[in-house]
């Protein structure tokens, strides 16, 4: 009998696969602070009757495949992955006035089928491995008083008997709340140029891909999982110190934003791990005001994505580090 074991001996690692859905060795091993990613079942229960009362007189298994959640911090080199699974398209680039930093931007594939991840879970029992998963929400959360925190949606096919040596030594810088900035603009070139910032005491951006299993007679397992529409929603809570933003809401007025995360350390001449997320054109969902005895009132806004045809875009992600190839090569 194998002895028990805490879950702070738990491993997870990502890989990029090259043929979907054949499992691939883990590239990066991802620090974690909670996780329920694991095999999942379906049982169907024949209740055929046989000439008695009891209820239940048969059960087989009809779909077997993994789900769960992974949440953990954003970190500057192994979070591409999960981004690219998410948006399906990388385009790398060097970054302006730098020869070793680059900025991979992450847009959305105009595709049921973007990126497929090979998820390794190594315990102190056994290291199973997940092939064909990909990333079915992706929720990114600054507050005061935590670093900047995702929480991953996954799904994919059920685990095999796998090996690996999990190895934490590529990701280097995390995020906290005094490299969060939120901005806004009238147009998305303006975000970079002519910027308005947003003072916010936190920010949540949550990303879904509306994922769908490819169900299919002849096996338990689905046979893929798929992208429908891909959405966009985030929310940020501030001080109400003017009608900005009750205004904005009401009018609809056309509004860009960036939510940024840079860390402090710079890793080229001048630039700076770096993630951020622009939103184009947003729906202004809601606005509310809340007012407490004794406490400062605060305003939370909500935003909702639209796409705009001419930024040809609803959101893209932009990550800064010092990866010279691009996560899709």
């Amino acid at each position: 009998m194998a002895n028990p074991f805490i879950g702070r001996l738990i491993n997870y690692g990502i890989a990029k696969e090259s043929t979907r859905g054949t499992f691939a060795t883990a590239t990066y091993w991802l620090p974690w602070r909670s996780g329920d990613f694991d095999d999942k079942f379906e049982v169907l229960s024949d209740e055929s009757t046989l000439g008695v009362i009891e209820g239940v007189t048969g059960a087989a298994v009809s779909k077997t495949w993994s789900e769960g959640s992974i949440e953990l911090l954003v970190r500057d080199t192994s979070f591409g992955l999960i981004l690219l699974s998410l948006f399906g398209t990388d385009t790398k680039s060097t970054t302006s006035g730098e020869t070793i930093v680059y900025d991979h931007t992450f847009s959305v594939a105009q595709s049921a089928q973007h990126q497929s991840l090979s998820i390794t879970k190594k315990d102190g029992l056994q290291t199973f491995g997940y092939a064909g998963a990909v990333v079915t929400s992706l929720e990114i959360v600054s507050t005061p008083d935590d670093f900047v925190v995702a929480t991953v949606g996954l799904k994919g096919k059920g685990g095999s008997s796998q090996s690996g040596t999990a190895s934490y030594t590529s990701d280097t810088y995390t995020f906290t709340r005094s490299t969060c900035t939120v901005s806004r603009a009238t147009s998305l070139a303006n975000l970079t140029s002519a910027p308005t910032t947003v003072s916010v005491s936190e920010v949540k951006i949550t990303l879904t891909p509306n994922v769908v299993d490819d169900e299919v007679l002849g096996s338990a397992t689905p046979n893929d999982f798929l992208n429908t529409s891909f959405n966009v929603e985030a929310e940020f809570t501030l001080k109400f110190t003017d009608a900005t933003y009750h205004d904005f809401v009401s009018a609809q007025t056309s509004t860009w934003y960036r939510i940024q995360f840079q860390n402090a350390t710079t890793i080229g001449t001048a630039a700076k791990p770096t993630l951020y997320f622009d939103l184009s054109q947003v729906k202004h969902e809601s606005w509310e005001r809340k007012d407490e005895l004794g406490n400062v009132v605060m305003q939370t806004v909500k935003l909702v994505g639209r796409y705009n045809t001419t930024d040809t875009s609803m959101v893209k992600a932009v990550l800064r580090n010092s990866l010279s190839t691009a996560y899709s090569a």
